[in-house]
This record gives structure tokens, C-alpha cells and sequence, in this order.
């Protein structure tokens, strides 16, 4: 449920849980979430660049960084 996304309160009640206790005993991290968290979080910095050259366009030196 964690890789398709899914909240963990509806985890929690799907699993019949009234907190996130066991949860936290039973979940993992897989190569795909750390995939995916890469990812979102070079898209929102690439996002921000943009705004920071459209904001101050005689700067556009702005580099991004290359992985």
C-alpha cells in the first residue's frame, strides 16, 4: 500500500488499526520510494529555478545541479 501511495490513516484502518504503531513495525523503505522522493524533490527545485530566472531574468546564471 505504501508504494501505491496510499495514506497511512487509510492503511491504518484498511489493516484494522486504530493508530500507526504497527504500521511502523511492518513498513520499509524500497528503492522505488527513494526513486520517486528523488524525483518530486528535483522537480520542485527545477520549479523553483525557473521562478528565481523569471523573477530576476538579467541573472539567469542560475545553474541547476547536474546529477
Amino acid at each position: 500500500m505504501i508504494e501505491l501511495g496510499t495514506p497511512a490513516h487509510l492503511m491504518d484502518a484498511f489493516m484494522g488499526h486504530a493508530d500507526g504503531s504497527v504500521q511502523a513495525l511492518y513498513s520499509h523503505v524500497t528503492a522505488d520510494m527513494v526513486g520517486r522522493l528523488l524525483d518530486g524533490l528535483t522537480g520542485l527545485w527545477s520549479a523553483a529555478l525557473d521562478v528565481r530566472r523569471e523573477l530576476s531574468p538579467r541573472h539567469r546564471s542560475v545553474r541547476s545541479i547536474a546529477c
